[in-house]
């Protein structure tokens, strides 16, 4: 079916919705426990009155569908993708965007923002989902509100404030395969009045699942342990302060890199597959078999985040006054085999540190009259250093990728490859690596204020000013020969720019009737530009920022006596200077760069239906087609390839059941199934750099004691053990020894939970 087919479908079906809501005249909604309240436009809100695109998931639905990661999160969010390479290198996807990798001097697309601070670097972006009361993910352009990071769209977590009226807490603990166990805690105390304190902990560690045939052990095994600690004080009846400090450290032995070209040994290749560009013979290794990596012992990934986050909030009458000010610490460390192989061609370092402040004072008026607005200001400072090093042959190198040797695009015979090195005078051993240090300075300014002309129409207007003030010092000890060996010194660059922008949006909702909100918008999204690293040419041109332009047709409708929630929208993307990663062809390094115009279409629809008290269903579908309007880089023609992590059909299909068992017991189950369509790895859109299109199942069981007291849980993720590539190619393609990473296979545990 064409996608603008599938649009009249969608439109359809909610028109129809809607014409039964205007026919029943529901009353209006009222307060009920079931209202999900958001507050994406930095005060409360129902979530069916906003005018956004915007989906929320709650603390129960993470609990009943065992989200607690943000790359689980995607399964339940149209329009929101997360891979995760390793957990300091993971693309988050929004509408076909993603956020823009992990280099110190590129800003990124898609913002996590922590109870209100930005996570915009993507080593620190993946964070454990524990303890939360929800999270909200809003798409498209959020840069009058939300400001940096947030081009493509923003991912709003909020943490579980304490509460001054109880003291209680969760115990939890269990088992998995592959080793794995978890457990964690929850405490809440309510001092008095004025003081209340809440500390929460989880630990989970397992082995990992591709066998490593050059230590026996397993790849990308994870022990991960997060924790958060937070206290407000109510200072007057209207101010209320709040400390949060929290952390998360990870550990890994290996990331799953799989060479795709040299098998591991007495092993051939093992399926039959388009190689494309780097084998013209159908022949390729095993992504799910063993792995061969000659790093072995010496390979490992360590990541330490932690933030104290300081809220002030104050309800002055017609007036809201909220101060957010924070400090982030990222320290990240992947030592990995770039070609997978268990050959000695290229090892490399990342070595990544960063110290994050930001303050933000905003103030919402509302008198209840026809006029509301929204005002704030904040500063932003960031200071990233950036290492990457590297060792390798550089023999084996130079003889892999330079034209018209015996194993340029063809899979590599380890013996031959040994026997054929081209006869140049280098040494088999040699290591360098480049160093980035980058510096921002950023303050925002902006106003957004909403007419409620009438009863059903509502308008709103705002407007951000931007000024981003960089610098950069980098030290690359590349030659021009355009591969990497020895030079006689480092190159060395400092250079400083400034960029600045205006973001507006227009936003326009009609209540047709009580339950049917439609909303059209123009919102904008901005990018700073980005100065280049050293590499061989020390005056490269700035890239310039990135603009888009976004226009959305949106419906709302709650109906049937609140029975039947379903929200949709069609949406349009613009893009201007759209910045993208190429490969330089003097360095072999990925460069920023502007790729020219690109452009999106797609539409959305998410929902959920109680058929009964104890039986509800819930999906969604998203559909995107996003490609390269006029890219051309490096000789190579990219106009009308489709932009990476982009499905051209996404759908989620769920159930959930709560049945009585005897006496106050409660049987609980939830279970949902994702499908993708084909979605490609890289730019140049290769049969090799894609994935067909494949489902996922995930289910989660619950028998539950009076009151929930006590629970048992018994789960799986990917119940039917589905094999796919989580990704393709990967930082060997630029050494011609691209790598596979397989997905997260079947996993299965049972979990005992009390709470008091």
């Amino acid at each position: 079916m064409r996608l603008s087919g599938v649009f009249g479908l969608a439109f359809s079906l909610m028109s129809t919705v809607s014409g039964a809501a205007l026919a029943q005249q529901a009353p209006e909604r009222a307060d009920s426990e079931d209202v999900i309240v958001v507050t994406s436009q930095f005060r409360p809100q129902p979530l069916q009155d906003v005018p956004l695109p915007i989906s929320a998931i709650t603390s129960i639905q993470l609990e009943e569908t065992r989200i607690e990661n943000l790359n689980r999160l995607a399964d339940l969010v149209p329009g929101l993708e997360v891979f995760e390479q390793t957990i300091q290198n993971p693309s988050i996807i929004v509408r076909g965007v993603d956020s823009g990798g992990s280099s110190a001097n590129v800003e990124n697309r898609v913002s996590v923002f922590y109870d209100g601070i930005s996570i915009g670097r993507a080593q620190g972006a993946l964070i454990e989902l524990f303890d939360l009361e929800r999270v909200e993910v809003l798409k498209g352009p959020q840069g009058t509100l939300y400001g940096r990071g947030s081009t493509a769209g923003a991912l709003a977590v909020v943490s579980a404030r304490p509460r001054f009226d109880e003291t209680s807490g969760e115990l939890w603990a269990g088992l998995e395969n592959y080793n794995g166990h978890r457990f964690g805690g929850i405490f809440n105390v309510g001092v008095n009045d004025q003081l209340a304190l809440r500390g929460a902990l989880t630990r989970r560690v397992r082995d990992g699942f591709i066998r490593n045939l050059a230590t026996g052990d397993t790849n990308n095994n994870r022990d991960m342990l997060a924790a958060r600690v937070s206290g407000s004080v109510q200072i007057t009846p209207d101010i209320t302060a709040t400390l949060i400090l929290n952390g998360q450290r990870d550990r890994s032995n290996s990331n799953v890199f799989a060479s795709i070209t040299i098998p591991v040994p007495g092993a051939n290749f093992d399926q039959e597959g388009d190689n494309t560009p780097w084998n013209p013979s159908p022949l390729q290794t095993d992504p799910f078999g063993p792995a061969f990596q000659e790093l072995g012992d010496r390979a490992f990934l360590e990541r330490d985040v932690a933030g104290a986050t300081f809220l002030v909030e104050a309800d002055l009458g017609d007036w809201s006054v909220q101060s957010i000010s924070g400090y982030r610490y990222l320290k990240s460390d992947d030592f990995f085999d770039v070609d997978g192989s268990y050959l000695f061609i290229v090892n490399g370092l990342e070595d990544t540190r960063l110290r994050q402040w930001s303050t933000e004072v905003r103030a919402v008026w509302d008198n209840g009259g026809a006029f509301s607005f929204i005002g704030g200001a904040s500063v932003f400072q960031e200071h990233t250093d950036y290492t990457i090093y590297l060792e390798y042959d550089p023999l084996a190198i130079i003889t892999i990728v330079t034209p018209g040797t015996p194993f340029t695009g063809r899979p590599i015979n380890p013996v031959t490859l040994q026997q054929n090195l081209l006869p140049l005078p280098f040494p088999r051993f040699a290591s360098e690596s480049g160093y980035t240090r980058n510096d921002t300075l950023s303050y925002s300014a902006y106003l957004d204020g909403t007419w409620q002309m009438n009863d059903a129409i509502r308008v709103s207007a705002g407007l951000r000013y931007t000024y981003d003030d960089k610098s950069l010092l980098g030290e690359r000890p590349v030659t021009n020969f355009g591969i990497f060996f020895p030079s006689p010194g480092p190159q060395r660059a400092s250079r400083s720019e400034s960029f600045e922008a205006f973001q507006p949006r227009l936003v326009v909702d009609w209540r047709l009737a009580p339950g049917v909100l439609t909303y059209a918008s123009v919102t904008t999204g901005y990018r700073s530009g980005v100065i280049p690293d050293p590499g061989t040419n020390l005056t490269a041109p700035v890239v310039e920022p990135e603009f888009v332009t976004s226009y959305e047709l949106g419906m709302r409708t709650e109906t049937f006596d609140r029975r039947l929630r379903l929200n949709g929208s069609i949406f349009r993307y613009d893009w201007t200077d759209f910045q993208s990663q190429v490969l330089d062809p003097q360095t072999n390094l990925l460069i920023a760069a502007n790729a020219g115009e690109a452009s999106a279409l797609g539409a959305e629809l998410e929902g959920d239906l109680r058929l009964t008290q104890n039986v509800s269903l819930f999906g969604n579908v998203n559909l995107m087609d996003a490609t390269y309007d006029d890219f051309v880089s490096g000789g190579q023609d990219f106009s009308g390839n489709r932009l990476v992590f982009s499905p051209r059909f996404r759908g989620t299909l769920g159930a959930s059941f709560n049945v009585p068992v005897g006496a106050d017991w409660n049987l609980r189950a939830n279970g949902f199934y994702v499908y993708r369509s084909k979605q490609f790895f890289s730019n140049d859109n290769t049969a090799l750099e894609s994935q067909d299109g494949f489902g996922v199942m995930n289910l989660n069981v619950t028998l539950s004691a009076p009151q929930d007291r006590f629970e048992l849980s018994v789960f799986s993720q990917n119940l039917f053990d589905e094999r796919y590539m989580g990704d393709v190619g990967n930082t060997g393609r630029a050494f011609g020894t691209p790598t596979w990473v397989p997905a997260q296979p079947r996993v299965y545990g049972f979990e005992i939970r009390t709470r008091f």
